[in-house]
């Protein structure tokens, strides 16, 4: 159910991505906050939050390792930032932080709002660059949130 309203959302927000798609990561996050208000769902637990708090019982969470990082919401990209940007010449330059000040194609990319979905910091976090994949079901790295990150498989 939460991939469809998920997926409900992109084609609703589809014609405001050709309109007056946010310019900056920062933009995209403002955005993004108001199109998921409605649900306050987080992507990858089904964690209820308000504003940035998330609401660990509504889920099950329970931290891995940083239970500061796990009570707030941020903005997590389905396709890794590294991934979309590693290879050009602003990140070998000056890493993301370079590629968001001075490559437009980059900043587009990094904006893109069908990339973005509200995420328990911590598993953000856990996740960073790693790409999607299945893993033997396992409970318990983060309570009864079924995702998991395998950090020696990457």
């Amino acid at each position: 159910m939460r991939v469809s309203l998920i997926a409900a959302a992109c084609l609703l927000m589809a014609p405001l991505a050709y309109a007056d798609a946010p310019r900056t990561f920062q933009e995209a996050k403002k955005v993004a906050r108001q199109l998921y208000a409605p649900q306050s769902t987080e992507f990858y637990c089904g964690c209820k939050y308000n504003g940035n708090k998330v609401d660990m019982a509504s889920c099950g969470y329970s931290p891995r390792k940083n239970a500061q990082r796990a009570s707030r919401i941020e903005w997590e990209h389905i396709v890794p930032a590294w991934q979309i940007g590693h290879q050009r010449q602003c990140w070998q330059s000056g890493g993301r932080k370079a590629c968001s000040h001075h490559d437009e194609v980059y900043k587009r990319a990094e904006a893109d709002l069908h990339n973005l979905v509200p995420s328990v910091g911590e598993v953000n976090g856990d996740r960073s660059n790693y790409s999607f994949g299945w893993l033997p079901e396992q409970r318990g790295q983060y309570g009864q949130c079924l995702t998991q990150v395998d950090f020696k498989a990457r």
